[in-house]
């Protein structure tokens, strides 16, 4: 889907949401420029930033990863 060539960091959410979101899709670097849509992972990105179990969070994150 996409190359990224550089570290999210500790968080995915300030990278990859911003790369795989369908509100994010536009003609501008750094953000869904190739138009992935997927509702079940936009719900995961709406979510996962709001939840504070850790586990919970991390359990979105990997829902991503298999979506």
């Amino acid at each position: 889907m996409a190359v990224q060539n550089f570290a999210t960091g500790p968080d995915p959410t300030s990278s990859v949401t911003s790369r795989y979101h369908t509100r994010q899709i536009q003609r501008a670097p750094f953000v869904n420029v190739m138009g992935y849509s997927n509702a079940e992972a936009d719900g995961l990105f709406d979510r996962e930033f709001k939840e504070l179990d850790r586990a919970k969070r991390a359990a979105m994150w990997v829902r991503v990863q298999q979506i």
